[in-house]
């Protein structure tokens, strides 16, 4: 709890904590815009070679459409969908595609991300 105080700026001048301030509430806004644009981007497809994780999911597996190569099936990048996969699927591969199409979907995330790094670094 302490830690979290100092990093506030509990132990700095009033006007010093202004700032401190100032730069919580940027980092805050930068992180809400990164994960709506995540939320509310344009849906994608993707391939994925299913390695045996996938079929596990029954539910979700009677839904993806088997397309490709065999053993390949195409998922969206929908967040209710890469969420499912990502707490479920057994397979730590698939979970990385499905990890890494759901988080560069957003490409207007770029900008953000550079504004976030910017902030953290001050």
């Amino acid at each position: 709890l302490q830690a979290e105080f100092e990093r506030d700026g509990i132990q700095l001048p009033e006007e010093d904590r202004d700032g401190v301030r100032q730069l919580i509430e940027t980092t805050v806004a930068l992180e809400t815009a990164f994960s709506q644009a995540v939320t509310q981007a344009n849906y994608e497809t993707f391939p994925v070679v299913n390695q045996g994780g996938l079929e596990r999911l029954s539910a979700l597996w009677a839904n993806i459409p088997q397309e490709g190569p065999p053993g390949s099936v195409t998922l969206t990048t929908q967040q209710q969908l890469c969420n499912t996969v990502l707490k479920y699927c057994p397979d730590p591969t698939v979970r990385k595609i499905v990890y890494v199409a759901a988080n560069t979907v957003a490409t207007e995330n770029l900008d953000n991300l550079a504004a976030l790094i910017t902030v953290r670094h001050e």
